[in-house]
């Protein structure tokens, strides 16, 4: 099992919850997790994370809150019927994270491309990178630096990926 560094630690907040949980929402919106995300959800949903900021060239991000199954203004279900009935988003696109300004993150069932997008700006998509397992793994790496002026750069990482 990953290990997941950013999961602020003891956890806080942790909603448990079941496979059959999972399923629900999978069934419900016609998609299904990947394996690494439902591993996260099942042991640290609704657990805070620690802000990690970073760097994508000259751009920067960050993960200020992970959505989480079944529990409070960040539950999945919600969002995608939300979005699904503000016509914001196209039904290939989950809900993953949102960063401090109110953007949101997306996973694309299509790819496991992630977005960044903000809802005044519905038609400008930003992709950070390319499957759950890096984006985990930037979490991980830009948790660990947080000095504003050395935030971790994920320009050569992602390029590896």
């Amino acid at each position: 099992m990953a290990e997941y560094y950013f999961v602020e630690q003891p956890t806080k907040g942790a909603y448990p919850i079941t496979e059959e949980d999972l399923g629900k929402v999978e069934r419900e919106f016609h998609f299904s997790f990947p394996r690494v995300l439902k591993d996260f959800y099942l042991k640290y949903n609704g657990c805070e994370i620690i802000y990690s900021q970073f760097r994508k060239g000259t751009d920067s991000w960050d993960v200020y809150e992970m959505c989480a199954i079944g529990k409070g203004r960040w539950d999945i279900a919600g969002l995608i019927r939300r979005d699904r009935e503000a016509g914001y988003i196209a039904d290939y696109l989950i809900p993953l994270a949102d960063d401090s300004l109110n953007g949101t993150y997306y996973w694309d069932t299509r790819d496991e491309k992630i977005y960044l997008t903000y809802y005044e700006y519905e038609d400008d998509f930003r992709l950070l990178c390319t499957g759950i397992d890096t984006f985990f793994d930037i979490l991980n790496h830009a948790c660990k630096q947080q000095d504003e002026d050395n935030l971790f750069d994920i320009t050569e990482y992602s390029k590896e990926r």
